[in-house]
């Protein structure tokens, strides 16, 4: 019900193969919301959505129909698990359709090593059952080298729409002024509220952080009533605002100063953090995961030792007090996505990948 930045990537992806004279079928969960189902209908790409999170044959049935009516020669699997029901069954009926996986997973893994030789053969063949493995990080494709049974593992960074993640000095004040915070300095976190995500630390940093210093906080999850029951511990809730799960997070990161993501686990990428880079925000993070190959500490923004908060205050506290610094990282931030992650760089990258699996890199038709 949203349209975050994996389901832009997905729209440029179809848009940019279409452009090329091939095609790509997204396949959601769900029926995408109106307004994303008109990009769609406007740029006259088909879409389609299929539960597949759990095997049933008429799922299966549909899956078989689509790959037909459009000729597919690749199915890209993306947040499924490699362990996949529908893979050996597509690889008996349509053998000569090639699939690929995408490993988005944070960690604890999805795909185990295991001691139990039945469990490692069957790891083994499904992993063979892929023509090739991508990973969102050098974190990622290190996991996947060391599970030793991937044949060759390729990164794949994500991308960000530059032209929409973007400073904009008017949306920042008419945001700011419908919150209550024209003359405070606003931390966000954009974040599912569960456990592993830390966000308890982003508030007890602010509990000691100056009174001019604010949190909006945007998502939801079974953590929220956790949080809400530390705001009023912490007696910052004139300075904390929970504004929920939102279709488009774009408006509240030009409106902030930057960005917390205080992840306890180990994030693959984090894709929030491309978002926040691209809109100019500092990003103070947890030093996990894939997330220093992105946040280049004292350069584009900071890194603390998960679950450090008042390492989070120190760093916030430093940007909120001193101007120049907070535009210099800003515009550093800034200048790294544009460089590294834009869409305009990333798509005929991202393409090109996709020419490797058919006959004909001219012609690449392509569900996913």
């Amino acid at each position: 019900m949203k349209f975050g930045s994996l389901e832009e990537q997905i729209f440029l992806l179809s848009e940019g193969l279409s452009n090329r004279g091939g095609l790509l079928v997204p396949v959601f969960s769900r029926d995408p919301n109106e307004s994303h189902g008109m990009r769609y209908r406007k740029a006259g790409l088909p879409v389609a959505s299929l539960r597949l999170g759990r095997f049933r044959a008429s799922a299966l049935a549909r899956l078989l129909r689509l790959a037909d009516d459009h000729r597919v020669q690749v199915i890209h699997w993306n947040l499924y698990p490699p362990i996949n029901p529908y893979v050996p069954l597509l690889k008996l009926l349509r053998p000569k359709i090639r699939h690929i996986l995408t490993d988005h997973n944070s960690r604890p893994r999805s795909f185990v090593r295991s001691t139990n030789v039945l469990k490692r053969l069957s790891h083994k063949w499904f992993a063979s059952a892929y023509s090739d493995v991508f990973a969102v990080s050098n974190y990622v494709h290190s996991d996947l080298l060391n599970q030793k049974v991937w044949k060759n593992p390729r990164r794949y960074y994500h991308f960000v729409n530059t032209d929409r993640f973007k400073p904009d000095v008017e949306t920042k004040k008419v945001v700011r002024a419908s919150l209550g915070c024209e003359r405070r300095f606003v931390m966000l976190v954009v974040a599912h509220l569960i456990p592993e995500k830390g966000v308890d630390a982003a508030l007890r940093a602010l509990a000691l952080l100056p009174s001019h210093v604010s949190l909006w906080i945007v998502g939801d999850g079974p953590e929220r009533e956790k949080l809400e029951q530390l705001v009023e511990s912490l007696g910052v809730g004139e300075r904390t605002t929970f504004l929920g799960l939102c279709a488009d997070v774009c408006r509240y990161m030009q409106a902030a100063d930057c960005l917390i993501c205080p992840s306890l686990w180990e994030e693959a990428a984090g894709l929030v953090i491309l978002e926040a880079m691209a809109s100019g925000l500092p990003v103070i993070a947890s030093y996990v995961g894939g997330i220093p190959e992105f946040v280049r500490s004292g350069q584009n923004g900071f890194l603390v030792a998960a679950g450090d908060y008042s390492a989070v205050a120190r760093h916030v506290a430093a940007l909120a007090e001193c101007r120049p610094l907070l535009n210099e990282i800003a515009l550093a931030a800034r200048g790294d996505a544009v460089a590294r992650f834009s869409h305009e760089t990333r798509v005929p990258q991202a393409l090109s990948l996709y020419d490797t699996q058919t006959s004909d890199a001219g012609k690449v038709e392509h569900g996913t």
